[in-house]
């Protein structure tokens, strides 16, 4: 008897910068930390951190690392979120 699975569905970047976005805006926000100060912390600009919380812009796999340790939340949960 063969079993078919049905492949799971491919989410396209800009779907995914939207939920890393989210996950993003909603870590910072539950923190109390604003968009100035979290950018100033890592070391780029507020404006950088405003395109990767509306899902404009993907965060770099460091600037994702860096974003992980100052809101204290797992990095594979940033690259996974859903």
């Amino acid at each position: 008897m063969v079993t078919h699975t049905r492949p799971k569905p491919r989410i396209n970047a800009t779907t995914k910068a939207r939920q890393i976005g989210r996950l993003v805006r909603a870590a910072r926000e539950q923190r109390g930390i604003s968009q100035t100060m979290l950018a100033r912390q890592l070391g780029m600009n507020q404006s950088g951190l405003s395109k990767i919380e509306r899902g404009i812009s993907v965060p770099s796999l460091q600037s994702a690392t860096s974003l992980s340790r100052a809101l204290h939340i797992n990095l594979s949960h940033v690259l996974r979120s859903r």
